[in-house]
Parts: C-alpha cells; sequence; structure tokens
C-alpha cells in the first residue's frame, strides 16, 4: 500500500511542476500575446465582435485560476486534458483572428476585381441591349429569348445593389471581413454565371444572322437541286409525265416558293425559316429521288423494247406484248409498260433482262 501511495506521489511529484508551467507562463503568455494582437486588430479597424475575444480570455483566465487550485491541492488528475482544451480554445481564436487577416487581404483584392468585372459587364450589357434593338429589326425574337435579356438585366442590378451595399458596410466597419469574404466569393460566382448566360444570349443573337446566311444558302442549294432535276427530266425524252410525279413538282415548287417569301419578310422568324426550309429540302429530295427512278425506268423501257426487235418480226405473242407496252408508254404507264415488256422478252430469252442492265451500267461507268 505504501509503495502504491508513492508512485502515485512520485507521479505528482513529475506532473505538478510541468502543469504549473503551463498554468502560470506558458498558458497566460499565449493569453497576453493573443490580447496585444486583438487590441491591435481592433487598432487597424478590423470588427471582431463576433469572435468575443475578450469574453473567451476572460472565460479561460477564470479557468486557470480554477486549475491552479486544484494543482495546489495536488487533485491533478484530468488537469492535463483540461489545459490541452484550454491551448485548442486559444488555438482556435488564433485561427479565427488569422482568418479575418486573410479575409482582409482577399477582400481588398477581391473588391477591385469584382467592381472592374461588374463595369466591363456593365458596357456589355448596354452594347448587346443596343445589338438587341438593332436584330429586332430584321429579326423576329420570341419571348423567351427577350425573357433571357430582362433576366440578365435584373440579375444585374441585384449584384450591383448587394456590392454596393457591401461597400457601404465595409466603410462602416460593422461587419466582419471573413463574412464580406464570403458574400464576395458569392458574388463573384453570380458574376460568372450571369456572364456565361450573357455570352450565350449575345452569341444567340449573332447565330441568328449565321442562321439566316445559312438558311439563304440551303434555299440555293434546293433551288439548284429542282433545277437541275427538271432539265434531267427534260433531256430524258420522257413524252409525258406521271401525276405523282407532277405532284411532286409541284408541291417542291410550293415549299421553295414559301421559304422565299418567308426569307424575304422582315422581321425575320428564324424558327418558321427553319421549319419551312427543312420541309422543302425533303420535298425536293422526294422529287429528285422519284425522278431519277423515273428516268432510270424510260431508258430501261426503251432499251428493252430496242433489244427485242430482233424476235419481233419472228415472235408473234412477243409483238403483241410489245404493242402493248408502247400503249402504256405512250399514256405514261411507265411502271406497266416495263413489266409488260420485260416479261414477254424473258419468254422469248431468259436472263435478257439483266444482260440489258449489265449493258446500261457498263455504258454509265464509261
Amino acid at each position: 500500500k505504501q509503495k502504491s501511495e508513492l508512485d502515485i506521489l512520485q507521479d505528482k511529484i513529475n506532473e505538478i511542476p510541468k502543469l504549473l508551467t503551463e498554468c502560470n507562463i506558458t498558458l497566460p503568455n499565449l493569453l497576453s500575446e493573443l490580447e496585444e494582437g486583438y487590441k491591435e486588430m481592433k487598432a487597424n479597424g478590423y470588427y471582431l465582435e463576433h469572435i468575443q475575444v475578450e469574453l473567451e480570455i476572460e472565460k479561460i483566465n477564470k479557468q486557470l485560476e480554477s486549475y491552479r487550485k486544484q494543482i495546489e491541492e495536488t487533485e491533478i488528475e484530468d488537469i492535463g486534458e483540461s489545459l490541452q482544451v484550454v491551448q485548442e480554445s486559444i488555438d482556435t481564436i488564433y485561427d479565427l483572428l488569422e482568418n479575418e487577416v486573410d479575409a482582409n487581404q482577399f477582400v481588398k483584392q477581391a473588391k477591385e476585381t469584382i467592381n472592374t468585372k461588374l463595369i466591363e459587364l456593365t458596357e456589355q450589357k448596354t452594347a448587346t441591349m443596343v445589338e438587341t434593338d438593332i436584330v429586332k429589326q430584321s429579326y423576329q425574337l420570341s419571348e423567351t429569348e427577350l425573357d433571357k435579356q430582362r433576366l440578365i438585366e435584373k440579375q444585374l442590378s441585384q449584384i450591383e445593389k448587394k456590392f454596393a451595399h457591401i461597400e457601404q458596410n465595409l466603410q462602416n466597419d460593422h461587419v466582419a471581413h471573413s463574412i464580406i469574404k464570403e458574400e464576395l466569393e458569392d458574388i463573384e460566382k453570380q458574376i460568372t454565371k450571369l456572364l456565361e448566360d450573357h455570352n450565350q444570349y449575345r452569341d444567340m443573337l449573332q447565330m441568328l444572322r449565321k442562321d439566316e446566311l445559312q438558311a439563304r444558302e440551303k434555299l440555293n442549294q434546293i433551288k439548284r437541286v429542282l433545277l437541275n432535276t427538271s432539265r434531267a427530266v427534260q433531256h430524258s425524252n420522257i413524252p409525258g409525265l406521271p401525276a405523282d410525279l407532277l405532284e411532286f413538282i409541284d408541291k417542291a415548287k410550293r415549299d421553295v416558293s414559301k421559304i422565299t417569301a418567308k426569307l424575304d419578310e422582315m422581321p425575320l422568324n428564324m424558327l418558321v425559316v427553319n421549319q419551312l426550309l427543312e420541309e422543302g429540302v425533303q420535298s425536293v429530295e422526294s422529287l429528285k429521288t422519284v425522278a431519277d427512278e423515273l428516268i432510270e425506268q424510260v431508258y430501261l423501257i426503251e432499251q428493252v423494247i430496242q433489244y427485242g426487235n430482233r424476235y419481233r418480226s419472228r415472235n408473234s405473242q412477243l409483238a403483241i406484248k410489245f404493242r402493248e407496252a408502247e400503249e402504256l408508254f405512250r399514256v405514261y404507264e411507265y411502271s406497266r409498260s416495263l413489266e409488260t415488256a420485260a416479261a414477254a422478252l424473258e419468254q422469248v430469252e431468259p436472263g435478257s433482262l439483266t444482260k440489258i442492265q449489265e449493258i446500261i451500267n457498263e455504258e454509265q461507268r464509261k
């Protein structure tokens, strides 16, 4: 028992000097430095009321006084851990004060940067408003597009008011720089987002003109396809055009006329123009497909009849079918005419249609 008590006493002999040094010298010195730094920062204009340094220092001093009495009475159990908590509290206050110093530097730099960005953004907004008025004379802007411009103006105004309020608080020294820093960081994010929205809106205005030029170029392309298709039909010596092809030609011409008329309107509605252009492209491409197939079909009929004429005088059945095919050809029933002539020729010379097609393909390759 005496051995155990002696061990406890020895522990106290070893620990008490260290704890007294912490309580009487180390921590009080840190508190003194902390208090001097706090007063110096206040003298330099820092707003530190939210940290409550004086209250925390007073609280820590009372704790240290209590710990000293316990040490004097050799009641040192948990004192080491308690002093560690005090050390951490002092470190936290130091960190908060240092954070205010860093925030002060950030605020000085960010304030100038944000002010410059706001001036630039305001100038860009004014230029874009002028550009919008010019574009509206030539292009029809949707309400959604105009709402984007109005929203940009509204958000910019809100940011300017918020920034002015921050500057007023900085002059009055009523707000901590750490809080101002957070507000300025938020404003920077808002400005970055607003600048992106503004650039997208401005790109949209510029894209309208680009869309118009592309639409006019596309219109010229389908006009050329329509003209070339009409010429190809004329030069193919087709005796007449079937009703379905005439419908395709009529629709393609009407669609092209609609696009041309819509592109001549002021202000331009590019949404409608692009819709009409899509329809026009489809109708002209469909016309070209049908016309190309018809030209090939008519040429094939001619080649089949020309090839089969060698059997005509010797085969009465083939002669009858060829006359029937020619009658169908003259009334523009080209599909039926080809079927009739090809079937008759295949009866006389199986595989002849394939041979004729190979001859035509060889001619086209040349």
